[in-house]
């Protein structure tokens, strides 16, 4: 039994010692990022990257749409790109379509990263309503009872888009794993939020500001759509009126 416990001892402290050695490396790497010191990139993403850099600072766009498959590098970029921002005092928020997408992110970037329902939604209101459920003649003849009808109630829980503060000023909104947005009413759940389009709601909230849209435009469309109408470059002018630009990484 002592050795037993001697051997978890020793696996506790090698664990720990890994752990705290992959943690120094992760924050002499951002260190390094933040100093300039860029790792290697593909030419795709060299070309991306000026591209963002440019689309930070000039007034002529005020909507990027980063595009690529899984694994071609788009976190990498946008790790590179909010260090960018911190060196140019420009300030930033990261935002997802999912609390698991959120996750993944944070943990890459080390950045603050929220969902999109919590950065732009607040609690609105309680409605509730009566359903009245009538049964058929056929059910009424052999029914005993002489009820005709039963009343069902239903809860929907409402939210509103969120009103800004006039201090709470953001240059550029950087939301990652776009294809997922929908841009059709989803007021079917008892959940409704705002207009019950995502991305309108979206870019309602964002209004005034620039938004990078990053995702993979090959993963499955948002539910009910058969595109993803946030990485549509032509959906965005046409619809939003969006002065768009975009780059694509596929190496």
């Amino acid at each position: 039994m002592r050795m037993c416990g001697d051997k978890l001892t020793w696996k506790c402290q090698i664990f720990a010692y890994m752990r705290v050695l992959f943690d120094r490396i992760f924050h002499v790497l951002r260190k390094a990022m933040k100093r300039g010191y860029i790792m290697n990139l593909t030419l795709d993403q060299k070309r991306a990257f000026e591209k963002l850099k440019e689309f930070a600072v000039s007034n002529s766009y005020n909507c990027f749409l980063l595009k690529g498959y899984a694994g071609s590098g788009k976190t990498t970029l946008l790790s590179l790109f909010v260090n960018y921002l911190e060196q140019n005092n420009i300030s930033f928020r990261m935002l997802t379509p999912t609390g698991k997408a959120a996750s993944i992110l944070r943990e890459k970037t080390g950045c603050s990263v929220q969902t999109i329902h919590k950065a732009i939604y607040d609690f609105d209101r309680i409605e509730v309503e009566e359903i009245r459920q009538t049964e058929n003649k056929e059910d009424l003849r052999n029914s005993e009872h002489s009820e005709a009808s039963e009343d069902d109630v239903v809860f929907f829980l409402h939210f509103k888009i969120k009103q800004k503060k006039p201090d709470d000023i953001v240059n550029i909104y950087i939301v990652d794993e776009s294809s997922l947005i929908s841009d059709q009413d989803q007021g079917n759940s008892f959940l409704r939020f705002g207009s019950g389009k995502l991305l309108s709601d979206l870019l309602s909230f964002v209004e005034g500001s620039k938004i990078v849209f990053c995702g993979d435009h090959a993963q499955l469309p948002p539910i009910s759509m058969n595109y993803s109408p946030a990485l549509d470059e032509e959906y965005l002018r046409r619809n939003y009126g969006l002065r768009v630009i975009s780059s694509e990484l596929k190496e």
